[in-house]
């Protein structure tokens, strides 16, 4: 902790032992240790949950306490790796079962089992959806809980391969379902989609996609949705020939066109012409790289954007050939003198 931070946690430790029957007291203080743990590295925030848990032994009657406990070791989960996880998630099991009435206190669990899957391989976080599973079951109508399941799922399906990521899809429409109110899990049943899309043929990508456009539609209140669907597309135009990534390409063009302040949608475009390009002949990859020089100019701040029109004028200068390919090549100069960063090891 920091010593401003300590003074502060002395001055309150002392109030709350001079008013051992205060629960503003005792309360305040569990909050500003709580608060500690939100803004410090994983030593002061480790410092600050040792110090709620000595607070949530000494004062059991006093429910914000022990719920501030809790939460405090979710925090701390954020700071840790797989094995300080580990250890943390132990410490909040016991809790969690010593409380099991306490909704928030297993909802800290639930949110620090999400934590540990991201550290963990695919193994590991198959383990941990299961418990995150058997929370959610216990808890039917914890919305925290059945949105850290789902979040669970979304991790395992990005280390799955196909059928992996389509199981997971299901159980996240079924969690959906079950939860027709919750906008997050909708959400995350688009996350999946579009995972799903990437590692699908291009008939298995357009159902994904398909179902992407129906939850955008439905939702049209929910930016995300759009999103993902804009991954969706830049991954069935991976997997399409030239003129289904032609026609995958004009959609992403006319989600950019609606949604012009989405830096995100933007780079999907970017990727989307830039997919293209690679399955273009010379003359017509030409129109593609001016048209992401052009976005890259409208959107000057966006790396992304840049970096897919730098790779697009290396794949032209492939396709020109060395006899053709000399204005491409003094382009691509000149913006190597400009951002040298981006060259670097990058482009010979």
């Amino acid at each position: 902790m920091s010593n401003d931070n300590m003074t502060t946690a002395a001055e309150l430790r002392e109030l709350a032992n001079q008013q051992p029957d205060s629960p503003e007291a005792i309360v305040g203080f569990a909050k500003q240790l709580f608060n500690m743990t939100c803004v410090q590295d994983e030593a002061g925030t480790k410092a600050a949950v040792e110090e709620l848990g000595k607070l949530a032994e000494q004062h059991p009657e006093y429910t914000a306490v022990t719920v501030r406990f809790a939460q405090g070791l979710f925090n701390l989960t954020c700071v840790q790796d797989e094995t300080g996880a580990m250890a943390t998630i132990e410490e909040l099991s016991k809790l969690a079962d010593r409380y099991s009435d306490y909704e928030e206190v297993v909802a800290a669990l639930a949110q620090g089992l999400v934590n540990l899957a991201n550290r963990q391989d695919e193994a590991g976080t198959r383990t941990t959806v299961s418990k995150l599973r058997k929370l959610a079951n216990e808890h039917p109508n914890n919305e925290v809980i059945a949105v850290s399941l789902a979040y669970g799922l979304v991790d395992l399906a990005n280390k799955q391969d196909e059928s992996g990521a389509l199981t997971a899809v299901k159980k996240l429409k079924k969690l959906a379902n079950q939860h027709p109110d919750n906008q997050m899990l909708v959400v995350t049943l688009a996350y999946g989609l579009a995972d799903l899309a990437s590692k699908q043929n291009e008939a298995g990508a357009k159902d994904a996609v398909a179902k992407l456009r129906i939850l955008a539609d439905r939702h049209p209140h929910l930016p995300e949705l759009v999103v993902e669907l804009a991954k969706g597309l830049v991954n069935l135009a991976n997997q399409q020939n030239e003129k289904g990534a032609t026609a995958t390409v004009a959609k992403l063009r006319k989600l950019a066109d609606l949604h012009p302040g989405s830096a995100e949608i933007i780079v999907a475009l970017a990727f989307g012409l830039f997919d293209l390009a690679c399955k273009q002949d010379a003359e017509a990859a030409e129109v593609t790289v001016a048209e992401l020089r052009e976005l890259s100019h409208r959107h000057p701040g966006n790396e992304e954007v840049l970096i897919r029109f730098i790779n697009g004028l290396v794949v032209l200068a492939n396709k020109q050939g060395e006899a053709n390919a000399e204005a491409t090549v003094a382009e691509l100069q000149e913006l190597a003198e400009q951002y040298p960063a981006l060259f670097k090891g990058n482009y010979h």
